[in-house]
């Protein structure tokens, strides 16, 4: 992976009203994570725009994996957005019929046993108060997950939770979050 490529991870509790791999989350929030991160409202705006502009789908991975099997679905930069309190909204598809491991993804999401993580790198950021406030910041992907993503702590009502897996400027390490802190989220069939 690049190095300066961060993690962040949320949990996609999905309603399955049919089998079609489709699914709506928040892939980002905006509470304070455990390494005392927090994406700021507008963080996504100009990346958010950039994926618009660029007529492409941002990529939905197994895992960061990238490798052409473990590219299994996409998001659509036209329905992702900013949600005030929340974070990013995405919706997603799960390409179903030509992928084996998009397959056993959505089986896994369908159980609730998976969760998101996304890469990106931090273009800007403040430190205030003991807290790193992420300004703006460029997706790459979004990944499905089947790591441990909240913490021991966490509120096992919570929808989304978050994980940061590297600080910015060192590469991203191979093993699996350790966890993350929670919040509540939003999940439905897209």
């Amino acid at each position: 992976m690049t190095a300066g490529l961060e993690h962040k991870a949320v949990e996609a509790t999905t309603r399955v009203d049919s089998d079609l791999g489709e699914f709506a989350a928040i892939a980002a929030t905006y509470d304070v994570d455990r390494v005392k991160d927090r994406i700021r409202f507008g963080a996504f705006e100009k990346t958010i725009a950039a994926w618009q502009a660029s007529g492409k789908r941002v990529p939905l991975h197994w895992e960061h994996r990238g490798e052409a099997r473990n590219v299994i679905g996409s998001a659509d930069p036209a329905r992702m957005r900013e949600v005030a309190g929340l974070g990013l909204y995405v919706e997603e598809k799960l390409d179903l019929d030509d992928s084996a491991v998009a397959r056993e993804a959505w089986r896994s999401m369908k159980d609730n046993r998976v969760g998101l993580l996304f890469g990106y790198m931090t273009v800007k950021s403040q430190c205030r108060d003991g807290i790193n406030h992420l300004l703006e910041l460029d997706l790459y992907e979004i990944s499905i997950t089947p790591g441990p993503i909240k913490a021991p702590d966490a509120d096992p009502r919570d929808e989304v939770g978050r994980h940061r897996r590297a600080r910015a400027g060192r590469p991203t390490p191979p093993q699996r979050p350790a966890g993350a802190r929670g919040s509540p989220g939003l999940a439905a069939p897209a």
